[in-house]
């Protein structure tokens, strides 16, 4: 199987789908942290620390204030267990150890990125496509 996560990203956020509120406005919502996705870079849980989802809330927060349109963070919800996941810890770094695992609801005009369009030219099952031209 071919995988374009290793340019998107990690693989660790589901698109949970468009919402439409009741003045028309409308935004993308995703979720983060969860677990294992069909675009999980191979060797990673899909899990993620509170410490790396605190930051990347923080991160969120500085864009905006900026000015600078950005994915705005909704909630960060602390689970139960510790993140240490077959791979060596939440993001599959050897030697990363237990740490709080946390998941993260953001959401944004749209969360489509250049690289998103290259899955229109996987065939398969974790593919749109029917391959095209190479």
């Amino acid at each position: 199987m071919m995988s374009f996560a290793g340019q998107l990203g990690d693989g660790a956020a589901i698109s949970l789908g468009r919402l439409v509120t009741a003045e028309g406005g409308a935004c993308e919502l995703q979720i983060k942290g969860l677990g294992p996705t069909p675009y999980t870079r191979h060797g990673l849980s899909g899990q993620k620390k509170l410490a790396d989802l605190v930051g990347e809330w923080v991160q969120m927060q500085a864009l905006h204030r900026l000015g600078v349109p950005t994915a705005r963070a909704i909630a960060v919800a602390v689970e139960g267990g510790d993140a240490a996941g077959a791979a060596g810890g939440v993001s599959g770094v050897a030697g990363a150890g237990a740490a709080r695992r946390a998941t993260l609801l953001r959401a944004a005009d749209s969360f489509l990125r250049f690289g998103s369009l290259e899955l229109a030219r996987i065939p398969g099952p974790n593919g749109i496509g029917g391959g095209g031209p190479r």
